[in-house]
């Protein structure tokens, strides 16, 4: 490689890590101002100031704040995904939602800023890619089955998230496996 590519290589390496770096302060500053506004009345200025950034720095990071919550979000559910694949695969289904609960129990912060965004899509978005489809989802009856057990789930969640989480991730993966399971049919 020569100096010039070397370079040039350095560069690029340096535009990645800054374009990273305030992705980051975006989603940080998006964060932190949920905790004192609702979703709807954070606006990009207000995002903007808190990362430190242009307004020129976050349209080329991200087209709108419900891009940078689809990616918290995002981030959160492919934390648990492959966990609890793997246990779907193996029909583990209390497995499945203990690993569940017990994430949700690790980092409650996070999904109460998703469920305080009013992100019931961004939540469901990060379910959906969890839960296995249910074998005649193409059908009204499946497709309706598998909101309705999305819907559920969601609002489990949500509940326990804001009682506190008073029973153990546990008492709730034994709940969810008697009210929801099967996930598939």
């Amino acid at each position: 490689m020569s100096e010039k590519d070397s370079k040039i290589e350095a560069l690029r390496q340096y535009n990645e890590e800054l374009n990273n770096l305030t992705k980051e302060s975006l989603q940080t500053a998006l964060i932190s101002l949920l905790a004192d506004k609702p979703y709807e009345k954070i606006s990009v200025t207000d995002i903007c100031k808190k990362a430190g950034v242009s307004r020129m720095s976050y349209y080329r990071n991200f087209e709108s704040k419900d891009e940078i919550l689809q990616k918290l979000a995002d981030e959160y559910f492919n934390k648990i995904k492959v966990s609890l694949l793997e246990r779907e695969e193996k029909g583990c289904h209390y497995e499945w939602y203990l690993d569940f609960f017990r994430e949700v129990k690790e980092d409650p912060e996070r999904m109460k800023l998703l469920l305080k965004a009013d992100s019931i899509i961004h939540f469901m978005g990060g379910v959906d890619s969890i839960l296995v489809k249910i074998k005649d989802a193409d059908t009204p009856e499946g497709h309706y089955r598998l909101l309705a057990k999305e819907g559920g789930f969601y609002t489990i969640v949500s509940n326990w998230v804001y009682d506190g989480m008073k029973e153990s991730p546990e008492e709730m993966a034994e709940l969810c496996l008697k009210i929801l399971v099967p996930i598939t049919r």
